[in-house]
């Protein structure tokens, strides 16, 4: 048994948001003699976490929230040093090795306000802000405050600072894409975690970031194209806010000579809000889909189609039947295990299917049961990364879920793009390959999978689609094709 060791530091001062600390954990685990791995900002509740886990022990380390804390248990010196070296490497420069940073901009001019930096930029000026959610609020303001749009990645901001951040933008002519916002793409620049796109027509406002990227990729690959995403933040179309940013979404695309065409996309908002917010598209007359998810909206409009699921969606946009299901062989056991990376995939899952997603159960995806788990939920990412970052836990859930014999089809979603993994469809073929090693009964389960990127994205979605069909994955157009299929599968 290795007798491993425990690395701890404490960076002052330092905040990373989360993504850049996922990858920095990923890219640590990924280095020889490396057991485990925590690296979280010293929160009370990160800290205990980080003991619950083994991990940090050492009461002589004074830790604030704005300080990043490392943990990492190692085998041997030399393994250390790599450590070590990886960790200078991102605090001098914000990235490592092995971790890709396409989408960080490169710093032509540095500032030191945002008064400083307004002056040094043309219009439109976008402020990313990613620190934590305290002091989100307060960056936001001050960036407004010097005409700023607000592209806010932080989470954990009072609804209460929400409504006064986006009423002040509002009066100001601008705009707060937030709080929790991760998916934007404004006048060609991407913001979050979005995909290379053809640019064109289609305008797209979304509190919805994986339902964002599944539209703009699939009518991308199309060649229709995108002319900007506007994300809102998921708090946006309640009722407390009232779909501020919303609403200033739909108004500046309907005024966007290049957009021709517009896509709402939400889980269901409050009633008043999607009256406004329907009202708002009928006004400027341009043809508009909208998506609120799970809502029982029906009525259509002349110049606005209310649709179901994202594949209904897809096919207004494309004019193609994106809805369409392959044949598939038929199950050999009762069950569906549809297990994403995508909220979003998830929700609308758990709809088409019928069950109650985010089951809470120990080893869920073994259950009983038709299965819906999003392994972006909490639940799962506390301790380590977002599943789109690294898939390992994942992987080893769909080679459990393989050998399960009541599994008759295994659903995921593979999703590409900037901050995605390298090769995201990888984790799904190991799973499987594993699992067939185990498991070569007639019986094997039907999986299928959807692809969300477009050729122009750095991990190639026709190689990923190719590798995926090369062990017998069956690839869908959309998310709803891939649980239509398997509903068909199983009945």
């Amino acid at each position: 048994m290795t007798d491993y060791k425990i690395y701890q530091k404490v960076y002052d001062n330092s905040y990373f948001d989360s993504v850049m600390l996922m990858r920095l954990s990923t890219a640590l685990g990924s280095l020889p003699g490396v057991h485990k791995v925590s690296v979280m900002m010293g929160t009370p509740a990160n800290l205990a976490l980080m003991s619950e886990q083994g991990l940090w022990d050492s009461q002589e380390l004074r830790v604030r929230s704005i300080d990043m804390c490392v943990a990492v248990q190692y085998a041997n010196k030399a393994d250390l040093a790599a450590v070590q070296s990886a960790l200078t490497e991102f605090v001098h420069n914000g990235s490592v090795r092995d971790v890709k940073s396409e989408s960080k901009a490169t710093v032509k001019q540095s500032v030191r306000s945002w008064v400083e930096g307004s002056k040094s930029l043309s219009d439109p000026k976008v402020a990313f802000i990613s620190v934590p959610g305290p002091f989100a609020a307060v960056e936001a303001k001050r960036a407004l405050d010097s005409g700023f749009h607000v592209f806010l990645f932080s989470n954990n901001v009072a609804i209460k600072d929400e409504v006064l951040l986006k009423r002040q933008a509002q009066s100001r002519g601008l705009i707060v894409m937030g709080p929790d916002c991760g998916t934007s793409l404004i006048g060609g620049i991407r913001l979050g975690f979005v995909n290379h796109l053809n640019s064109g027509s289609f305008g797209i406002v979304a509190a919805s970031g994986t339902g964002a990227q599944e539209v703009s990729t699939a009518l991308s690959r199309a060649g229709v194209g995108i002319s900007h995403i506007i994300g809102t933040g998921g708090r946006d179309l309640s009722a407390e806010v009232g779909g501020i940013s919303a609403l200033q979404g739909l108004r500046w695309l309907g005024n966007d000579e290049l957009t021709e065409k517009i896509v709402l996309i939400s889980k269901p908002p409050a009633e008043r809000v999607a009256k406004k917010l329907i009202q708002e598209l009928k006004e400027i007359r341009k043809p508009a889909a909208v998506l609120f998810l799970g809502s029982s909206l029906t009525e259509e409009y002349s110049n606005v189609r209310v649709c179901s699921t994202l594949g209904e969606v897809i096919a207004w946009g494309t004019g193609s039947d994106m809805e369409q299901s392959p044949d598939l062989p038929k199950a050999k056991a009762p069950y569906i295990r549809a297990l994403y990376v995508g909220g979003t995939f998830a929700h609308q899952a758990s709809i088409l299917i019928g069950v109650v997603s985010h089951s809470r159960a120990p080893k869920a995806w073994l259950e009983n049961n038709h299965v819906v788990i999003d392994f972006g939920d909490d639940k799962y990412t506390v301790g380590r990364p977002h599943p789109m970052i690294d898939g390992a836990f994942r992987q080893e859930v769909i080679k459990e879920a393989l050998l399960d014999k009541n599994t008759g089809v295994l659903i995921c979603d593979v999703v590409l793009g900037d901050g995605a993994e390298d090769d995201p469809a990888r984790r799904v073929v190991d799973a499987i390959t594993e699992a067939y090693k185990t498991r070569r009964d007639a019986a094997f389960p039907v999986v299928i999978a959807h692809v969300v990127g477009t050729p122009l994205d750095s991990q190639g979605y026709d190689n990923q689609v190719q590798l995926l069909k090369s062990v017998g994955v069956h690839v869908t157009q959309t998310s709803t094709a891939a649980v239509r299929a398997a509903l068909n599968s199983v009945n």
